[in-house]
């Protein structure tokens, strides 16, 4: 199991001083409990009854998500009884099946208030009642890809809302089992690894063992595999117990030879090799000893990792040489072992798996390449200064794996000198301490910071606003509140990545935390929004030179490796008293001015203005409308002619959706779709139009244009969405059109960002006769090792690329580039928005396959495309 995710929740008042006390009890409490390995059940079980004893006339209770069989089951609930206990075995997510259900199925909090009439209680009124569950709240467990786990739940004899303190318990408690769920898995992971180290000690023709040499030079066996009876004949729990008896049948002139070179320190010699006779039954045998010093624990000992072999014969020689290599690879923490001149000549399985990088990846390069940037020049020659005075070095570093991921180890460097060759290796010895890590800052951070920029969170801008706010009553100044958004910041994250989406906004809280005073605060709320809140604000002109200030600030270029970008940023601006006189309403009306920035072509700020909430209603209106347009049948299909280059003749037609309507007329795709997609309309919505349009080329059919084919865009929901084959594949029967007169056109921006989880899918479409196109081509960044891979036919060019051609010379050369690469992996190519006849000359010259745009025909109706048919014919 992963790391837990933290579920962050609204908590409009603070819990009080006491309340806090009772949290910190039960996080200390059940932190011990986890600490000390209790079992997982008690530990729940204890959980909730401690929730309970704070939440009065309630009982709380941890389900477990089984994700392979999709269903809920009840893991921890010491108050609830069996018999609602077995009520809930196997409950599948969902709406209407309770709150746990429906916190499962969106991975976010569910707070139902009053059972009785939440929707997502609509399912499970009988259960409710005969348990008497008026309310319930529950949060889901979220792993670190924050997909839910389990939830932890309270449910409330009596109808009632959470409290501030509730929700902050509430947060905990998930948290807490969240943590007891992956010590749990730890545990058993723990103990299963270790059972295959027995079983593998065993199965070993040699004597593995592990033995702790504290920092006086004492040792002691703390492993040594069965064989020991068979090698030494000595059983393994006296050799646990008296680390002598092991030597009982040696030559004693080679146990002195082993004292000495066991008396040589780890720092010095991290490597012990020894070779000694033994006498047995009567017998003389040679034995090869090898141990390596992998570890130190926090008492300071040292923990050797090794092997005895008989080396009697040449084929247990070998044998010596396999044993000592398995140690190597299957010790936990990763080691590299680099040569005098810097250049790594070993590593092991754990190096590769920390790092990313396999053997072949490595060896002959400098260990320089996993720098993570993050240490100077002072902190290596520190390192390297250590190691010349005192052959050994110590300490954290932070380090990149090969993806990029910067992460913190704990290295060990030690100096090699071989007795025989008088050659120099450096042993480096490294573990992962990211868990750490991650710890440590989530304690620090958790209640107050954002954990990428590390500004303050959306609770401590609420704290310091109601301070900011007491304090200009009090002295009679204004307040500035500056809401931020970075312009169209989904393009950097999926052009740059995320990395460097990142690496953005942290560029951006720096800026900002330059730009203003220190008595200013700058939050981030989330994703690519900040706040600037500023204090003494003498006049509201203020306000505004700071904002003109952040916009030149921040429309300096940005350094991502070694190139400069570009980026903009919107800014809505309220003010203290004139436009608010509490933080909600502050946040609120300036979230409304950067609705309107926007709006008005971004890279500016506007000054909040009671008008600008009127076009927030309007929009909310317009929502309104569109979740009716559908059953009211205001929605048409228009049709644009697609045309052949070869011989002029029509090749089919593209759907396009059009909205009709009945007070404002038509408005446009561009008003109604990104609305359409945040309210989860548009699958419903594109499944009318693939029938629609399906039924209007059967159509034409049946007026004698039985070849034309009909192109219907797929949003990537639509893709995204489980039911799209099944869907397609029943309109298609339904309807009675052939799969082969049907072509589906995919965004290039989306189908590149989720190409792998496209593929299976679209690649079922394909094999139906159901052709595939990649729309608005070249607008974008497409990936050529997907492109490939993609089961499409057709490239789109992007009508923003066609417009000023053949004028333009760089839009000339992207249109060639796109209509070779089309061609060069078979595929056709269309171009859009072909308006002049220059255009049209040129894209067929250049070999593009079907022409589409204004300069043929505007899109129409249904039924004036068939009068455009007949005209053409």
């Amino acid at each position: 199991m992963a790391s837990t995710t933290v579920i962050s929740l609204p908590i409009h008042q603070p819990p009080t001083s006491i309340q806090m006390e009772e949290l910190l009890t039960l996080q200390r409490s059940l932190l011990q409990s986890i600490a000390t390995a209790d079992d997982l059940h008690t530990i729940l079980d204890d959980l909730c009854r401690m929730v309970e004893t704070m939440v009065t006339n309630s009982v709380c209770s941890v389900m477990l998500y089984d994700e392979h069989r999709g269903v809920l089951n009840v893991l921890a609930a010491p108050q609830i009884p069996e018999a609602a206990v077995e009520g809930l075995r196997d409950q599948e997510p969902g709406i209407g099946r309770g709150s746990c259900a429906a916190a499962v199925l969106t991975a976010a909090p569910v707070f139902v208030n009053d059972t009785s009439i939440d929707e997502r209680w609509s399912e499970s009124q009988a259960f409710a009642q005969e348990f008497n569950i008026h309310a319930c709240w529950s949060v889901p467990i979220l792993n670190e890809q924050s997909r839910p786990v389990g939830t932890f739940a309270i449910s409330s004899f009596e109808k009632r809302e959470p409290s501030g303190f509730h929700m902050r318990l509430l947060q905990a408690a998930s948290y807490l089992a969240g943590i007891a769920l992956q010590a749990d898995a730890t545990r058993r992971k723990l103990q299963e690894s270790e059972n295959r180290l027995v079983n593998i000690a065993d199965a070993v023709p040699g004597v593995l063992f592990q033995q702790l040499e504290t920092p006086e030079g004492q040792s002691h066996f703390t492993f040594i595999s069965q064989r020991v009876q068979e090698l030494f004949g000595q059983k393994t729990d006296d050799v646990l117990n008296d680390s002598d008896v092991l030597w009982t049948h040696v030559d004693r002139q080679d146990v002195q030879s082993i004292s000495k070179k066991m008396q040589t320190p780890a720092a010095v010699r991290p490597l012990r090799e020894c070779e000694f006779r033994l006498h047995l039954d009567g017998r003389e045998s040679w034995i090869y000893g090898r141990s390596v010093a992998t570890a130190k624990d926090a008492e300071g000992n040292i923990i050797w990792n090794g092997i005895f072999l008989d080396i009697t014969d040449k084929q247990n020689a070998q044998s010596r040489l396999n044993m000592a290599g398995m140690v190597f690879e299957n010790t936990q923490e990763g080691i590299m072992v680099t040569d005098e001149d810097s250049r790594i000549i070993e590593v092991n399985k754990a190096f590769t798996r920390i790092t990313g990088y396999a053997a072949d990846d490595v060896m002959g390069k400098d260990p320089s390449l996993l720098d993570s940037g993050k240490h100077g020049p002072e902190f290596y020659q520190s390192i390297r200064a250590s190691i010349d005075e005192q052959g050994y070095w110590e300490g954290e570093m932070w380090n990149r794996r090969k993806d990029g991921d910067i992460f913190p180890e704990w290295l060990s460097i030690t100096r090699v000198t071989d007795p025989v060759t008088g050659k120099v290796t450096n042993l480096r010895v490294f573990s992962d301490i990211s868990h750490l890590k991650r710890s440590e800052e989530r304690l620090a951070h958790l209640a107050h910071h954002d954990p990428l920029t590390g500004l303050p969170n959306r609770l401590m801008l609420g704290a310091r606003m109601d301070h900011a706010l007491e304090r200009a009553k009090r002295e009679g100044n204004y307040l500035g509140v500056l809401f931020l958004d970075l312009d169209r910041f989904k393009n950097i994250n999926d052009t740059l990545g995320h990395a460097l989406g990142d690496e953005v906004l942290k560029q951006v809280a720096d800026r900002l935390k330059e730009s203003v005073r220190a008595e200013d605060t700058v939050a981030r709320l989330g994703g690519d929004e900040f706040i600037v809140l500023l204090e003494e604000v003498q006049q509201p002109e203020m306000t505004t030179h700071i904002a003109e200030k952040l916009l030149r600030t921040l429309a300096r270029p940005y350094i991502l490796n070694d190139q400069e970008y570009y980026f903009t940023t919107s800014i809505g601006i309220s003010h203290y008293p004139v436009d608010g006189t509490d933080a909600e309403s502050l946040l609120k009306n300036s979230d409304t001015a950067l609705y309107q920035a926007k709006d008005q072509g971004r890279n500016t700020y506007i000054n909040y203005s009671p008008e600008l909430t009127q076009k927030v209603e309007d929009w909310l209106k317009l929502e309104h409308h569109l979740r009716s347009a559908l059953e009211k049948e205001q929605f048409e299909i228009y049709y644009q002619a697609k045309i052949s280059t070869r011989n002029g003749k029509i090749l089919g037609a593209e759907a396009l959706l059009r909205w009709i309507h009945p007070e404002s007329g038509m408005i446009t795709p561009s008003q109604f779709l990104p609305i359409a997609e945040e309210i989860g309309l548009i699958v419903p919505l594109g499944e009318w139009v693939l029938r629609e349009a399906c039924q209007q080329a059967q159509i034409w059919k049946a007026e004698g244009y039985p070849d034309l084919t009909i192109s219907v865009n797929l949003a990537g929901q639509q893709i995204a969405h489980q039911d799209l084959y099944q869907s397609i594949v029943g309109i298609l029967d339904e309807t009675g059109l052939a799969p082969e007169r049907l072509e589906l056109e995919i965004l290039e921006s989306f189908v590149m960002r989720h190409a792998e989880e496209s593929i299976n899918t679209l690649s079922a479409i394909r094999d139906l006769g159901v052709s595939l196109a990649i729309d608005d081509f070249g607008s974008g960044y497409s990936s050529l090792s997907y492109l490939k891979r993609l089961p499409v036919s057709k490239l789109k060019i992007d009508q923003t690329l066609v417009l000023d051609i053949p004028d333009d010379p760089d839009d000339v050369a992207i249109a060639r580039a796109v209509i070779a690469l089309g061609h060069s992996m078979g595929l056709q190519v269309c171009a859009e928005g072909v308006e002049t006849v220059a255009q049209r000359e040129f894209l067929a010259a250049e070999g593009v396959d079907e022409l589409q745009g204004y300069y043929y025909s505007r899109p129409v109706p249904g039924s004036n495309f068939i009068q455009y048919l007949r005209s053409m014919s």
